[in-house]
């Protein structure tokens, strides 16, 4: 006996393969295309109104930016751009510290006004410091601190604290006790460094014959010393041709001029 053969389950079915789980699959969609890195210019036009010397470096970052950009190179464009970024960020922090620096100091002098004071160093506690420091910003013990060319002639100081080195002399009252008295000055001719031993002669030289004026008698008579402050090769490169003459005792201190001071006397 025959038997005939089984039936098909699937009769009828559209043959066509289903997904597994839900419909079918779309089409993908298209990756998105990466956004142009920004050069910087907004963080340059920000640096040269806040704080313009940020501003170079940022135009110059910003610049390279934009080169980068032109000839594709993305990474470099974007990492230029940064940097411009950054020297922005620096303007704006820089701007506000000098912005409360401003307030600060204008805090201070309206304070100081408007309390009855006048505007003094003493506002910002520099005369305390001074003190301690051991410097005396008043005339009186240890004279006032004077720059050499400054110095006139009829000015007394203490020439004994003096070294090569110093750039300021204590100026004193010559009514009060003293060792040095500057009694001339003059001016070296213009031209290259002469040299240290051709300035000290020059100065020397001048320096004695003016002594014989000022006090009454030869220098090779008297019991007085004389010395020349002299420019040195770094002041003369900007302009100092001043030489200063400094007359002063052997020994002790002087209390009043020295002008028509003579052995004899």
């Amino acid at each position: 006996m025959t038997l005939p053969p089984p039936s098909d389950p699937y009769a009828g079915w559209d043959a066509a393969p289903r997904a597994p789980f839900g419909p079918e699959p779309g089409p993908l969609p298209y990756a998105t295309a990466p956004s142009t890195p920004s050069d910087g210019t907004g963080w340059v036009i920000a640096a040269i109104v806040l704080f313009w010397p940020l501003a170079i470096p940022a135009y110059l970052a910003s610049q390279r930016s934009a080169r980068a950009l032109g000839a594709g190179d993305v990474v470099t464009a974007a990492r230029e751009g940064r940097a411009a970024r950054g020297f922005g960020v620096a303007a704006v922090v820089a701007a506000a510290v000098s912005l409360v620096l401003t307030v600060a100091v204008w805090s201070v002098l309206l304070v100081n006004v408007l309390g009855g004071g006048s505007w003094t160093a003493d506002a910002w506690g520099l005369d305390a410091l001074e003190e301690e420091l051991g410097l005396d910003p008043e005339p009186g013990a240890g004279g006032v601190e004077t720059d050499w060319l400054d110095v006139q002639v009829g000015d007394c100081f203490d020439g004994s604290s003096l070294t090569e080195e110093s750039y300021g002399v204590p100026v004193v009252p010559c009514e009060e006790e003293h060792v040095s008295e500057v009694f001339a000055v003059t001016e070296l001719p213009d031209g290259e460094w002469p040299g240290t031993a051709v300035v000290d002669e020059r100065s020397y030289d001048y320096c004695v014959e003016e002594f014989t004026a000022f006090v009454g008698e030869p220098y090779d008579e008297s019991s007085l010393y004389v010395w020349p402050a002299t420019p040195t090769e770094e002041s003369w490169a900007w302009g100092d041709r001043t030489v200063l003459c400094v007359v002063e005792p052997m020994q002790g201190t002087v209390t009043g001029t020295l002008e028509g001071f003579t052995t004899r006397d």
